[in-house]
């Protein structure tokens, strides 16, 4: 009598979740408990901005006022300033998107463009992950992915100040679905929108190193070369003036909890510009020697490798909490990894970069060591997210030669491309 033949991946249900037995019922309730508690804070963060909170947004309306009359809106790079003492720390290309947010009517709509241009990059951060997730773990668990990124605390604080975080992030998700389509071009504009905020969006251009996706890249530098040209050209500063004063005479240094480089500046005694520059070496570094380490797979999962340089980001250049949405990829490869694996530490890692980004800033402000506690809960998860997501090549018999390894063809949620 023959054996029964072992059932095909073919015949296993495709919604089947790798959460089996108990897991399974608190699944299906986490998402609306993550969607719930999201709305919840940005409500909240909307409140305290429709009541005059959104400080940071109204400076960036007068900034675009100075720069709509001529004026660049920073008074160590106009000749004649003209009692001018706006200081902005903005780049010269985001000058000329502030129009989108602000013509013509200021700030009301400036107000409701950034509100409502959020809300739509988490829904896209959530269609990212439910497409990655549902072919491979089912629906229960594609649901929680998609709504892991709604639930981070500091998404309220960006709508109470009126921040851009949230937006450059769904940029970035928008980038890397374009980049799983294969349209570098087009993925490279989305990064240059992203870099609005180039303390969040900078740690992302090592995504187009991989799978020849250079070209992206290239486009998207030349769009920032094209508005930085037309900035200067609008209000008569020399662009080699403000080239000399980002590279060489802005101290880079800010005030307030500015996250790691300001503590490592306090404890070493370095500058903050040295601790850029640092970070700016080691983005570099690491991604010459991830591209050598993947340059022979053809198809690279892009998410562990995002949450990788996401941790590098966030960890080498100045960040307020509204900032760390940027950490959402580290996340989620995090918890692509717990699913795939479901061993007590893998679940553990997941569960506290989890908890690390959804509970409340104000309640971990005054807890001793907080900052440094957060830096290695997230550069641990990043870096141990990203190896254990590495595609290991299978061996053939003697005298067989590996065939290139596609990441994307490995079992499992995280050899998914992203």
């Amino acid at each position: 009598m023959l054996p029964s033949p072992a059932p095909s991946a073919d015949s296993i249900p495709p919604t089947r979740s790798r959460w089996i037995g108990r897991g399974v019922t608190g699944l299906r309730v986490l998402p609306a408990a993550l969607v719930a508690y999201g709305i919840f804070i940005l409500i909240v963060g909307a409140a305290h901005a429709w009541r005059g909170g959104d400080v940071d947004m109204g400076q960036r309306l007068r900034e675009y006022s100075l720069f709509r009359r001529g004026v660049y809106p920073c008074h160590a790079l106009e000749t004649d300033p003209g009692g001018l003492r706006t200081y902005s720390v903005y780049p010269p290309y985001a000058f000329p998107l502030f129009a989108l947010f602000f013509e013509p009517d200021g700030g009301v709509q400036g107000r409701v463009m950034i509100e409502s241009l959020s809300v739509a990059s988490l829904m896209v951060i959530g269609l990212y992950a439910w497409r990655r997730f549902k072919p491979t773990s089912g629906t229960a668990v594609a649901a929680v992915a998609a709504t892991l990124s709604a639930a981070i605390a500091g998404n309220g604080n960006a709508f109470a100040l009126g921040q851009f975080s949230i937006l450059c992030m769904g940029l970035i998700a928008q980038a890397m679905i374009l980049l799983k389509q294969g349209r570098p071009v087009a993925a490279g504009i989305c990064w240059a929108l992203a870099m609005i905020k180039p303390q969040i969006a900078l740690c992302f251009a090592p995504l187009f190193l991989i799978n020849a996706n250079i070209r992206g890249l290239v486009c998207g530098m030349g769009v920032l070369g094209i508005l930085s040209l037309a900035a200067c050209e609008w209000t008569e500063v020399p662009l080699r003036a403000v080239v000399d004063h980002w590279f060489f005479r802005s101290s880079l240094s800010v005030n307030g909890d500015a996250g790691v480089p300001r503590a490592v500046a306090a404890w070493t005694g370095l500058s903050q510009r040295h601790i850029v520059g640092l970070g700016l070496v080691a983005i570099a570094g690491v991604a010459l020697g991830v591209r050598r380490r993947l340059a022979k797979i053809g198809d690279v999962d892009l998410l562990p490798l995002a949450g990788l340089f996401a941790v590098i980001g966030a960890l080498a250049f100045y960040h307020r909490h509204y900032d760390y949405i940027m950490l959402w990829p580290t996340l989620l490869a995090a918890f692509a990894v717990a699913d795939r694996r479901r061993d007590r530490a893998s679940l553990a890692m997941a569960a506290v970069m989890f908890l690390s980004l959804v509970i409340p800033e104000r309640w971990l402000k005054d807890m001793p060591y907080q900052l440094l506690i957060r830096s290695v809960v997230w550069g641990a998860t990043g870096v141990w997210a990203f190896f254990v997501s590495l595609p290991k090549p299978t061996p053939g018999p003697p005298g067989f030669e590996t065939p290139r390894q596609s990441s994307s063809s490995s079992a499992g949620p995280t050899a998914h491309s992203g």
